[in-house]
């Protein structure tokens, strides 16, 4: 661990939260998402951005409101997507 506190620098913070990953991903911890769980999220929260994006929802949004997303709706779920830090 001092080699990586020497080569990387971390914060107390960072290496706070690289054992709470740690400990999620061994199973010792289940306060949280692993890592493979947070990827996955981080991979279907794109996949539904670049569907908005792509107005594949917004036949969906115009049948429940009546009207499509608001402009400010791409970044919103930016940073929805961002969210999940893939860290």
């Amino acid at each position: 661990m001092n080699e990586l506190v020497r080569e990387f620098e971390p914060t107390a913070e960072t290496i706070c939260q690289w054992i709470k990953q740690a400990g999620l991903g061994d199973g010792l911890r289940s306060d949280g998402l692993t890592t493979s769980e947070c990827e996955e999220l981080y991979r279907l929260r794109s996949e539904n951005l670049v569907e908005v994006e792509q107005g594949l929802f917004s036949s969906k949004w115009d049948r429940k409101s009546g009207s499509a997303p608001a402009s400010g709706a791409t970044e919103s779920k930016k940073r929805f997507v961002s969210s999940c830090n893939k860290g």
